[in-house]
């Protein structure tokens, strides 16, 4: 834990992650400003996590944080070495990549809190159309679904690094972000299983589901498909490092 402090220190005070901080600064003052007037608090708050814009810069962000924790943790030998075994390692890394991502994740929506009080109207509970439930529920939904996807795309930009040159899986991860911005999305009635969307990208914006219980369960399906994906993609990697810290 203590080797991971010295390091989290490090990569904290870098300069990669103080342009991640000023693209979230810009990010949210400019976006919240152009789509949170005229509506009051919560809806806003949804409002702005459903565009496309907003999903990829802060996935572009998660990107630079990840290569820059790749970057610095690689260059922490003197503690590398004292890793046990290559699972040892890959799990360090895993830890300290989810971390400071969950760090740059967790500014950001305090950006957005603190900028939607300067836009957006006050902060009215109100009901969803359909779904027996408040702004306020829905809105600490959002919240955790776009925590979970975060991380998970994190996950997949650290494997990809792992089990790809460097320029490939730069493109590769490229191409995911752009996607979030460049998506064909469709707007679809969801109330039933075939129904079901497969693509990442609809998970990060909003579809009208027949029930909050619907659209919950969908979205715990495909986080479970992605997690064990993510987990034996993982396991793969382990068995792929051929020494630890390549």
């Amino acid at each position: 834990m203590k080797n991971n402090l010295i390091i989290i220190k490090s990569i904290t005070s870098s300069n990669r992650f103080t342009l991640s901080l000023l693209i979230l600064i810009l990010l949210n003052f400019l976006m919240i400003g152009k789509y949170s007037t005229n509506t009051d608090y919560l809806n806003a708050f949804i409002d702005v996590n459903n565009l496309f814009a907003y999903n990829f810069f802060v996935a572009i962000v998660l990107l630079i944080s990840t290569l820059n924790v790749l970057h610095i943790f690689e260059n922490y030998k003197n503690i590398i070495i004292r890793y046990k075994n290559k699972r040892k390692y890959f799990v360090e890394l895993i830890k300290l990549v989810l971390i400071l991502n969950f760090i740059i994740i967790i500014i950001n929506y305090m950006l957005l809190f603190t900028g939607l009080n300067f836009f957006a109207g006050p902060i009215k509970i109100t009901n969803i159309d359909g779904y027996n439930i408040t702004t306020l529920v829905y809105s600490i939904y959002v919240l955790i679904k776009k925590i979970l996807l975060f991380e998970m795309i994190s996950m997949f930009f650290l494997l990809l690094n792992k089990n790809f040159n460097k320029n490939l899986s730069l493109i590769i991860s490229t191409i995911i972000t752009l996607s979030l911005f460049m998506a064909p999305y469709h707007d679809v009635y969801i109330n039933s299983f075939s129904n079901f969307q497969i693509f990442f990208w609809d998970y990060f914006v909003f579809h009208k589901y027949s029930s909050f219980i619907l659209e919950t369960s969908f979205f715990g399906i495909y986080f479970c498909i992605n997690f064990y994906i993510l987990y034996i993609l993982s396991i793969i990697t382990i068995k792929k490092i051929k020494i630890i810290g390549e």
